[in-house]
């Protein structure tokens, strides 16, 4: 099970269990059994065989706890928020201090807390859980605790943290495989795009497709990159992304929280053609009656901005104060950096008040959210200019279209930029981003750091092991180097590199 074979573990164990002298062996070969299943993607089956061990003739008290913590865990999984927090609150009573039944069960709490209202309380018990895993989990298991802390940290607006747990768990993820290599790729894509890294976000992306394919991550890979291609005006990719999101049939037990990935790709490619209705309709529809795991409205609280804007494009006053509504409640009880900027850009936009919206970037560049920080500055230049401060306006414009540029988001770029002429705004002295896409100054900083181990002899797991990433990741980077430089060798990307030092460059 250790190395990702699944299906290979739950079958030994089955059959372990018709041997003669099983009993002795029983409760272990059904928790391999357990596990297995809800790993492979049937969360289903994974409750069946919990409960049925639950029920049991003769179970021990402990083993029966045990499980029930696992039956939580399934039961988070399918969506089932109240049935699953029951069955953890009742396994943490009954656990006498067994680890991996208390592990479970805090998990499975702080699982809920961050579906239901993502804030400090939901990572302390994601940070308990772990210290639990942490004295008796296999490590297999610990992978999951270690990269849903690391979901959470990116949340709450904690990069450093999300960074570092992704760091200390890339080289085991590697050797599992499994679910895990795909899911670890996906956050550290989503982490790097949410923090402006985009090209780093697609590196990960693509070394990511391959295992996602197998486990069921494809939909939210493709889904980070089509986003991309989108605010970057490559339709054509964007388009290409979310036919293979359609085409894909993701039913892993994780791929089941990423759901509002793919949502968000559709609704901007629906607004990048012109279709602000649907892709209104997208979001209203999903923040009213959830999607994939995400049930709540707390939790698609990050949907207010996006639904104020297009309810006031309509101009429906009433919902936007829903919306706004929706997004105070979040902030005021998370109180992180970009739910707060989210509820100051509401309130912003329904007020007409640039300052409110001028406070949201703020609190996005704190965060930091660099894309939304452009969004609310584009916001706030436009009301200015409405106020006839037109000089003060082109300076927080000038703002949002440096932040475009370094992203490359040329088509968020050009839309503020329209959005500002209309109201005799123009842009002042243009920045540029490398729009190189071959030779040195395409290189990402990323690359030229991996680029400098290459020169320095190392290879790509030495390579990942400085840069804490994976060894896929290093692998993609340096094909993406080869193919910038048009070099065929690892050889000739140290010659490269030394001759460019030398040079002073």
């Amino acid at each position: 099970m250790t190395l990702g074979e699944l299906a290979a573990a739950e079958e030994t164990a089955r059959c372990a269990l018709l041997e003669p002298g099983a009993a002795e062996w029983e409760w272990a070969l059904r928790w391999i059994v357990v596990q297995a299943a809800f790993y492979r993607g049937r969360p289903d089956l994974a409750l069946a065989e919990a409960q049925a061990v639950q029920g049991s003739e003769g179970v021990p008290a402990t083993e029966a706890t045990r499980f029930r913590s696992v039956s939580a865990m399934c039961l988070l999984t399918l969506g089932r928020l109240r049935e699953a927090e029951r069955a953890a609150e009742a396994a943490h009573r009954e656990a006498r201090g067994d680890a991996p039944t208390l592990a479970n069960a805090l998990h499975v709490l702080s699982g809920a807390r961050f579906l239901e209202a993502p804030g400090p309380e939901a990572l302390e018990l994601a940070l308990q859980a772990i210290r639990f895993a942490a004295r008796s989990y296999h490590p297999a298991e610990r992978f999951r605790l270690e990269l849903t802390l690391a979901s959470g940290y990116t949340e709450l607006d904690r990069g450093p943290e999300a960074q570092r747990t992704l760091a200390a768990v890339h080289e085991a993820t590697e050797r599992a495989g499994g679910m895990f290599l795909p899911w670890y790729h996906l956050s550290s894509a989503l982490l790097a795009f949410n923090t402006g890294r985009w090209d780093d976000a697609l590196t990960e992306v693509e070394a990511g497709l391959d295992p996602g394919e197998h486990f069921a991550m494809s939909r939210a890979l493709r889904s980070v990159a089509a986003l991309i291609a989108v605010h970057r005006g490559q339709r054509s990719d964007a388009a290409a992304h979310l036919t293979a999101v359609d085409a894909a049939s993701d039913t892993g037990t994780v791929a089941w929280f990423y759901e509002h990935l793919p949502l968000c790709a559709r609704a901007l490619a629906d607004e990048a053609r012109g279709d602000c209705e649907q892709a209104y309709g997208r979001l209203a529809h999903a923040f009213d009656n959830g999607i994939g795991h995400l049930p709540s409205r707390r939790t698609l609280g990050f949907l207010t901005p996006d639904l104020v804007r297009l309810t006031l494009s309509q101009g429906d006053t009433a919902e936007a104060r829903r919306f706004t509504a929706a997004a105070r409640a979040r902030a005021d009880h998370s109180a992180v950096p970009h739910h707060i900027a989210d509820a100051y850009r509401c309130q912003g936009l329904l007020d007409q008040d640039p300052d409110l919206l001028l406070e949201a970037a703020r609190c996005y560049h704190e965060a930091p959210r660099p894309l939304s920080e452009a969004h609310a500055r584009t916001d706030a230049a436009e009301l200015l200019a409405g106020r006839r401060q037109q000089a003060q306006a082109r300076v927080v414009l000038d703002q949002a279209l440096a932040i475009y540029t370094r992203l490359g988001a040329d088509w968020d770029a050009a839309r503020a930029a329209a959005r500002l002429r209309t109201v005799a705004v123009h842009r002042g002295v243009r920045g540029t981003r490398s729009g190189h896409r071959h030779g040195w100054d395409a290189l990402t900083d990323t690359e030229r750091l991996v680029a400098s181990h290459v020169a320095g002899g190392r290879s790509n797991p030495e390579i990942a092991t400085l840069m804490s990433i994976s060894r896929r990741t290093v692998s993609t980077h340096v094909s993406h180097i080869l193919k910038k430089l048009t070099l065929a060798s690892r050889v000739e990307i140290a010659a490269e590199f030394i001759r460019r030092t030398s040079q002073g460059r």
